[in-house]
């Protein structure tokens, strides 16, 4: 038997916004608690965000040869 993974998913946090960006409609699985604050329009206005991070890195990884 199948077994369901909803639990460990939730609706990708764009913004802020209701049901955080993802879907004008009702999504069948909840947010996360911290949605407003931890999702994607936040991420990308912190300099010090994950994304920038990996951003750094991956331009860091382009100045060396393989």
């Amino acid at each position: 038997a199948s077994k369901s993974r909803d639990n460990s998913r939730t609706p990708m946090q764009w913004d802020a916004s209701q049901h955080a960006g993802f879907t004008e409609g009702e999504p069948w699985i909840n947010l996360c608690d911290n949605a407003a604050e931890i999702n994607v329009a936040a991420a990308l206005s912190d300099a010090d965000s994950v994304f920038y991070a990996y951003q750094r890195l991956i331009a860091l990884r382009k100045t060396e040869p393989v």
